[in-house]
């Protein structure tokens, strides 16, 4: 998303003139236009829902050799001669997957789109289904993932949720291990094409100088046959989060011989309603613990004492938690550390200022999020994908004004690792076992990084 919203950035810096227009595709589904009259350059965003959920555990990685094959265009025609139409076009086209969705970006000239869209058709309609190709995209998606277990952090992000979770469709992202990413074959890619770009599961958006009832006619014409089909939102599980609270703390520790460094994530299984009022209530109150640098945990573990060079805490719509980081002779210390701040937020005091703060940064970073006219359309795609009240966004600013200091150290006292949890640590398992029994651990399930599936 990053990535698409700097996109738009770079092509509606000059844009003025906004017109939003609510359309439908063929199939009925939103189609989110901005116009915007002095943009040089039109921006297409075919969103189909589904994405990395919809693959099966056992192929995961999946998705990562198939971007890699569909980014080279359509199979009737050379790879140097997809790369040199849309050199010619002065065009870009970008198909990625995500947690959630399989997303196609366009960016080109508005008299370019149509001919641009119609590389688009041929690929979908002639994948790029060969056995060069495809062994090739699948050893460089076996390359990355093996360079993957290199970065500790990478390696403790990817396998965090879905240890804590069992796998849960919702916490797998395509990334895969190096395992599932070799049993994936040709067929899979071809079989799986028809789930990723189902078209009734399809939305979209644009923006730039093209007027809406134009760009409808040439994304209907794009992705669409003369089957007629009703979108439907995609069916995601959410995680039913209590059967996944455990009934005493758990501890995990990766062992990663020999590194001098090592990774520590608490993690705390627990229900958050995204885009309510009280998640950002709940997002303020994760500020204050471990937000940013101003924060508690930076401050104790960092500033005051010097046992890390990082100590965040997480907020996401499952579970709350910390991360950080510390050197195999101060690891013992970071943990003791950690744990004497959690177990103390039941009666840490916070103060007005700390909190006019933390509200002063939350403004600005949304401010900073609203400076586009294509934003507010962007928001309401976010919306839409994920069934959320668009009313959050637009009372943001006046919600957040409006909590008080002891509502949010409510949040704090009550809200934040009152159940038992997980702590996850990797590095090398003779300096961490001494740190975790020093620390009145005991029962520690040992994996190599091979061990993670």
């Amino acid at each position: 998303m990053k990535k698409l919203l700097s996109i738009i950035a770079l092509s509606l810096l000059a844009s003025s003139a906004v017109q939003a227009e609510k359309l439908k595709l063929k199939n009925e589904a939103p189609l989110f236009v901005s116009v915007e009259s002095t943009s040089p350059r039109q921006l297409v965003v075919i969103n189909y829902m589904g994405g990395t959920y919809t693959v099966p555990r056992d192929k995961q990685g999946l998705s990562s050799i198939l971007s890699g094959v569909l980014n080279t265009g359509p199979s009737n025609m050379k790879e140097e001669e997809y790369k040199i139409a849309k050199f010619l076009d002065t065009s870009d086209i970008g198909i990625s997957f995500s947690k959630k969705s399989s997303s196609i970006v366009v960016e080109a000239p508005p008299e370019k789109l149509e001919s641009v869209l119609k590389l688009v058709k041929e690929i979908m309609l002639n994948p790029r289904f060969d056995k060069k190709t495809f062994e090739e995209k699948k050893r460089r998606s076996l390359t990355n993932r093996a360079a993957m277990d290199d970065d500790m952090q990478a390696v403790i992000s990817y396998f965090a949720s879905k240890y804590v979770f069992d796998y849960h469709p919702a916490t797998l992202d395509g990334t895969g291990t190096v395992k599932t990413i070799s049993s994936v074959t040709i067929d899979d890619l071809k079989k799986h094409m028809s789930v990723f770009f189902d078209p009734k599961r399809v939305f979209a958006a644009s923006f730039g100088p093209m007027n809406g009832n134009d760009i409808k006619k040439l994304i209907d014409k794009t992705i669409f046959t003369d089957k007629a089909v009703k979108f439907e939102k995609f069916p995601y599980e959410d995680i039913d989060v209590k059967k996944y609270i455990p009934k005493s703390n758990k501890v995990v520790l990766i062992n990663k011989p020999g590194s001098k460094d090592n990774q520590v994530l608490y993690i705390y299984p627990q229900k958050f309603q995204p885009a309510t009022k009280s998640y950002l209530q709940y997002k303020l109150a994760n500020y204050f613990v471990g937000g940013n640098s101003e924060a508690l945990l930076f401050r104790i573990l960092r500033e005051e004492r010097g046992l890390t060079y990082g100590a965040y805490s997480m907020l996401g719509r499952n579970s709350w938690g910390i991360w950080t980081f510390g050197s195999n002779d101060k690891v013992g210390k970071l943990i003791a550390g950690a744990n004497e701040i959690i177990s103390g937020l039941k009666k840490q005091n916070y103060n007005q200022k700390d909190l006019d703060l933390t509200k002063l940064d939350l403004t600005t970073k949304y401010k900073e999020n609203h400076e586009l006219p294509s934003d507010t359309v962007m928001e309401e795609i976010g919306a839409f994908a994920s069934s959320e009240d668009l009313n959050y966004y637009k009372n943001y600013l006046s919600n957040l004004e409006s909590m008080k200091l002891s509502d949010v150290t409510k949040d704090i006292r009550s809200g934040f690792a009152q159940k038992p949890g997980y702590l996850i640590v990797m590095g090398d398992k003779k300096v961490l076992m001494k740190a975790l029994k020093k620390n009145g651990y005991k029962d520690i399930k040992l994996l190599s990084i091979s061990d993670i599936k």
